[in-house]
């Protein structure tokens, strides 16, 4: 068979936690099992933010005129932004790309894309590609595509068969009312902020995602998809929503409309997050696939009798994310994807009762050792969720819960874990600390 898309990624699984190697390795083999191409083949696309890898402060110490007139022109001794229409820019820009492919021969493409951020030139050359967005705001989607344009072209001349990657994110989601005519050498990558974090299940960006999604597709034929859609940031163990309905809708709909690629996000939180990350595989290789059946199946397979248990946790826990993402305003803000006070308070803390019902009630079914070992990688997020809730006053002081450690038992319980593939880590470890307000901020 051929898969539904050429490339398929999914991020975020522990694949760049190479310190550890009881959980690096089997996260690269399992990946490469599911056939995923950044553990096959990892520099297959470039789409990264990258204008500070071709221009360098002196650049713009030289030129002042090339500078944004809307936001940083410098920080950290990184370039942020510059004006995209100034005169002689893109031509020392496009030159600085080739010498990036001709350090890098081995390489297929290489991105052009935008820092992260939305601080866009509004000169008056600049001003004449802004447009509004479908909700008033400013778009800068035409000015970047113009950029991208006039570098592409270029490089096709000067390296044949060379290709270049570019976002189209953040103030430049959505596509122009009349985009220009692009180089074949040029793939664009959308990734629709708005949807990050389960916005899909927002009814405002569940109307218009399909037509989007055609429109971007006809304004090249190389798109490439992006998005952190079942993914939030989730740092004290809280099970993260399968999403059924953002399932049956995306990828679906990408294949459809002959996007080439895919990269979605999953977490490295195995212990609660596994059928995420496997469905997410699933699917980049079958678009169609039936993610009911396919979530039973690896419930029955992972807890054996006890996963219609677990099914039933999973099934509420997406009416809950969804009735708080249906209320949640569609104005796009960085907490969206963050589990934090607000989404503990509307979806964790009511739910978590339940969530242990069902869990003992599993655990009670599981027919081997294999099921119960496995079902306890749960219990361990379980463990560490019912800590921070009771820290921050959202659950009582129980002793008699499964899951209820004091600082003490707490802290062991945390340094046994250190290598295990249950919970979520990153540079910072397991503790993150109480559950924060508002958005994160990274340190």
């Amino acid at each position: 068979g051929a898969p539904s898309f050429a490339v398929r990624a999914v991020a975020y699984l522990g694949e760049s936690e190479r310190e550890i190697e009881s959980r690096y390795l089997p996260t690269i083999d399992w990946m490469k099992r599911q056939r995923l191409t950044n553990a096959l083949d990892p520099l297959v696309v470039g789409y990264g933010h990258s204008w500070d890898d071709y221009l360098k402060p002196a650049d713009l110490e030289a030129h002042p005129e090339w500078k944004s007139t809307n936001g940083p022109a410098v920080r950290n001794d990184r370039v942020m932004y510059f004006c995209t229409t100034a005169p002689g820019l893109i031509e020392l820009f496009a030159q600085r790309v080739i010498e990036n492919l001709d350090r890098n021969p081995r390489r297929p493409m290489t991105s052009i894309s935008p820092t992260d951020g939305g601080g866009f030139c509004t000169c008056e050359r600049c001003r004449t590609f802004i447009q509004p967005d479908p909700y008033g705001k400013p778009n800068h989607a035409a000015a970047l595509l113009d950029f991208y344009r006039q570098v592409a072209e270029i490089v096709a001349r000067e390296r044949r068969g060379r290709r270049l990657g570019g976002f189209v994110y953040y103030n430049y989601q959505y596509p122009p009312a009349v985009a220009p005519k692009l180089p074949d050498n040029l793939s664009l990558c959308w990734a629709p902020l708005n949807y990050y974090g389960y916005g899909l299940l927002k009814p405002v960006y569940r109307g218009e995602f399909a037509g989007v999604l055609r429109r971007w597709s006809e304004t090249t034929p190389h798109l490439f998809y992006h998005n952190y859609s079942t993914w939030m940031r989730s740092y004290h163990g809280a099970p993260l929503p399968v999403s059924l309905d953002v399932l049956r809708r995306e990828l679906p709909q990408a294949a459809l409309h002959r996007v080439w690629g895919a990269r979605m996000v999953g977490t490295s939180a195995w212990g609660v997050n596994g059928p995420i990350n496997y469905l997410l595989a699933k699917q980049l290789w079958n678009a169609n696939l039936d993610v009911d059946a396919t979530l039973d199946e690896w419930l029955r397979r992972a807890y054996g009798p006890g996963g219609r248990h677990m099914r039933a946790l999973y099934d509420e826990l997406d009416v809950a994310m969804a009735r708080h993402k249906e209320a949640q305003s569609p104005v796009y803000k960085g907490s969206q994807y963050e589990v934090n006070e607000e989404v503990m308070k509307a979806v964790y803390a009511p739910l978590f009762s339940a969530m242990e019902r069902h869990y003992v009630a599993a655990l009670a079914e599981c027919a081997t050792d294999v099921h119960r070992d496995r079902l306890r990688m749960f219990g361990d997020n379980l463990t560490q969720l019912h800590f921070a809730l009771r820290k921050a006053g959202l659950v009582a002081d129980d002793p008699k819960s499964a899951f209820h450690r004091d600082d003490a038992e707490f802290a062991r319980f945390l340094r046994e874990q250190e290598s295990s593939f249950s919970l979520y880590r990153d540079a910072r470890g397991l503790d993150h600390g109480p559950i924060w307000q508002g958005e994160y901020r990274a340190p």
